[in-house]
């Protein structure tokens, strides 16, 4: 067994992938390295991983209770979070969520958050 390589994330080469089906955006994620030279990008991602449960969490309870001002609200921050990790499928997915959110069609927003 390897020991634990801390600081240390790779990123798989999807640059045989067509763009659409790329589930990060490795751009981000070597800006991110460039941009925190010397520092560990361990952390933001450790924060995307504690807190998109919450965000999950209230989107859920948002469209259980059809709350679009809600739906709106939790799709938005979880967007900006997936963001900052560069998780291109999840913010397109929250895109969605948010237009759905503002437009009330809350049937439509439990069939994508079911998906």
């Amino acid at each position: 067994m390897q020991p634990f390589k801390k600081n240390v994330i790779k990123v798989a080469d999807t640059s045989e992938l067509p763009e659409e089906l790329a589930i990060l955006d490795e751009k981000v994620i070597n800006n991110l390295r460039e941009e925190m030279s010397g520092s560990s990008i361990n952390w933001l991602i450790d924060l995307f991983l504690t807190e998109s449960p919450k965000y999950l969490s209230e989107l859920h309870s948002a469209i259980q209770t059809a709350d679009c001002m809600t739906v709106y609200q939790a799709a938005h921050k979880l967007k900006g979070s997936a963001a900052n990790v560069g998780a291109k499928r999840l913010i397109a997915v929250c895109s969605q969520l948010e237009r759905l959110g503002r437009a009330g069609e809350i049937e439509q927003a439990e069939t994508l958050f079911s998906t």
